[in-house]
């Protein structure tokens, strides 16, 4: 049986039942939702509304920051190899003209 996206019936937010499990939670409101012929209703046997995070939202928040230091220790690094060339070049051209310098007083 395919298990289509429902509407909570506590706050009206769009929930996705677990395939092969009766109940869930709405992510909206932590209400308990039961699933049962193709119908969601709020679960009256449990007593307590119970809040839970969406497992992806945090995996994907993970991979995000994860990500975003990548790119943090990726821009640092860009700036020091930058850094480390434009000193290379400095270096080379003054060496370049202490060349010339030394060429000019030998003749």
């Amino acid at each position: 049986m395919a298990v289509k996206a429902c509407f909570c019936p506590n706050c009206g937010g769009k929930v996705a039942p677990i395939e092969g499990k009766k109940t869930f939670f709405c992510q909206h409101c932590g209400s308990s939702l039961l699933y049962e012929d193709d119908v969601v209703r709020v679960d009256v046997n449990i007593k307590q509304t119970i809040h839970t995070t969406d497992d992806a939202a945090i995996e994907r928040a993970k991979s995000d920051a994860a990500i975003g230091k990548a790119n943090a220790t990726s821009s640092v690094a860009k700036k020091l190899i930058g850094g480390l060339f434009k000193t290379i070049a400095i270096i080379a051209f003054m060496f370049f003209l202490l060349l010339i310098v030394i060429v000019l007083k030998m003749a």
